[in-house]
Parts: C-alpha cells; sequence; structure tokens
C-alpha cells in the first residue's frame, strides 16, 4: 500500500487534469506510430495542439518543484513519461522553463532514466 502523503497532493493531477494532457497523445501518436503520408497534420500543427495542453502544467510547475507540491509524488510518474515524450518528438516546442525544470529533476532519477527514458515507440 503506498503511504497517503504520497498519495494525496498527487490525486488532482492523475484524475481530470491528467485526462486533459493525456489529450496531447495524439502529437505523439500522429508523429510516432503514424507514417508521414498517413498523417491529416503537419508536424507544426500536431506541435501547435500540444503547445496548450502541456502550458497548463508549465504553470502549475512555476509554484511548485514537483507536480504534487514540493516532494515527488504519483502524478509525477504518468506525466514524466508524457513530458519525455514531449520533449523528444522532432516538433517546436515554444520555452516553457518550468516544466523544462521539473523535466530535468525526473531525467536525474535513476528509475526513470531505466524505465522511461528508453527511446520512443
Amino acid at each position: 500500500m503506498i503511504p497517503w502523503e504520497w498519495r494525496w497532493p498527487s490525486s488532482g493531477w492523475t484524475g481530470s487534469r491528467l485526462s486533459s494532457v493525456r489529450l496531447f497523445s495524439p502529437v505523439f501518436l500522429g508523429l510516432i506510430r503514424t507514417a508521414p503520408e498517413d498523417r491529416e497534420l503537419t508536424p507544426s500543427q500536431q506541435a501547435a495542439m500540444g503547445w496548450k495542453k502541456i502550458g497548463h502544467l508549465d504553470t502549475r510547475l512555476s509554484t511548485s518543484r514537483f507536480v504534487g507540491g514540493e516532494d515527488f509524488s504519483m502524478a509525477d510518474i504518468p506525466l514524466g513519461i508524457m513530458v519525455y515524450r514531449w520533449f523528444n518528438l522532432e516538433i517546436e516546442r515554444k520555452e516553457m522553463p518550468d516544466l523544462a525544470r521539473w523535466y530535468q529533476l525526473l531525467t536525474q532519477r535513476p528509475t526513470f532514466q531505466s524505465n522511461v527514458m528508453v527511446g520512443l515507440t
């Protein structure tokens, strides 16, 4: 059982907020799992779809070190996986300093390196 203090800060980010960020998945699927000739949108159009959604997370991270607060929580895990994809797609990205800072923290975690940073498929 996961201790309550690890779960409660993340509950809002693993529910409704996560589902809105998950809408960024078409960017990933469109660029990685769809052949170029079958894409309905250009990479730039795909990126524009994701900026707005990822921007909500950048705004959240401007007020805390991690998604759920000052400590790493369960909310950082699914969002970290999505942001790994975001930073590794060949798309133009708007500057999002707080998102980049948070992502750097995640990339320093050995478990993130061995389980998430394994390429895009």
